[in-house]
């Protein structure tokens, strides 16, 4: 299986310009690159949820979505 960072450039979840982007920020900051997709606003944190459930083939459900 491929790298899940390079799929996303890939299947153009983001752009390659975000890609590396975040790649370098991550390196700079030393932060994990899922966290600079989030904090320099590529992707959301629910976008990242729904993708990490589909590539581990888990299903995801945004409790938000229900009325409890």
């Amino acid at each position: 299986m491929e790298n899940l960072e390079d799929k996303l450039a890939q299947d153009r979840v983001i752009t390659k310009e975000q890609y590396g982007r975040a790649k370098e920020e991550a390196y700079k900051c030393q932060k994990s690159f899922w966290s600079m997709v989030v904090k320099l606003g590529f992707l959301s944190a629910d976008d990242l949820s729904v993708i990490f459930a589909q590539e581990s083939g888990i299903a995801y459900a945004r409790i938000a979505d229900y009325k409890l």
